[in-house]
């Protein structure tokens, strides 16, 4: 299984947060970004090595869907939405959608890690040292780091702090 994690690099005298693998080498960098109809400060977007860009932004929230939240995701080829579950968000984060006509399911698990799963296949988990704040990624053996469903599992960590109320230092680099 391979592993990656969020981190802050110094480039052009910016700060920009980049994923990293076990082998030191560097998969892309995650910004923050701008979307139609999406909240400014809940909106960023992947780039990979290759070039392809990634945009994951919350949907800006009408007094009806106060409680329950919505994701836009945009690449080159999709557009499509991530919605919470209603009644269960209250208890834990949940989120899914559907793109290729296949299901994506990304869910808090009992640890307070984020399971990604697309069409019944666990594609990553997101984990989050409580002491030191460092977080892992663990990709799952079927998926490659450029597929869709891994990237939006990388950007919807950064929706699932906001969810929890958390700080992060990492979000705090962008």
């Amino acid at each position: 299984m391979e592993q990656f994690t969020y981190k802050i690099q110094i480039k052009n005298k910016k700060q920009e947060v980049v994923i990293i693998g076990d082998d030191d080498k560097v998969y892309g960098s995650i910004q923050r970004s701008v979307l139609r109809n999406c909240d400014k400060r809940s909106t960023y977007q992947f780039i990979g090595n290759s070039g392809d860009k990634v945009v994951v932004g919350m949907k800006k929230r009408r007094f009806r869907d106060l409680n329950v939240a919505s994701y836009i995701v945009q690449s080159d080829n999709y557009e499509f939405k991530l919605k919470e579950r209603p009644g269960s968000n209250l208890l834990y984060f949940k989120v899914d959608g559907k793109f290729d006509n296949k299901y994506i399911t990304l869910a808090e698990d009992w640890n307070g890690n984020l399971e990604v799963y697309y069409h019944a296949s666990h594609v990553m988990t997101v984990i989050e040292d409580p002491v030191s704040g460092e977080t892992a990624i663990v990709l799952g053996e079927k998926f490659e780091v450029n597929s869709l469903s891994f990237i939006i599992g990388l950007l919807m960590f950064f929706m699932y702090k906001t969810y929890k109320r958390e700080d992060w230092y990492i979000e705090r680099a962008l």
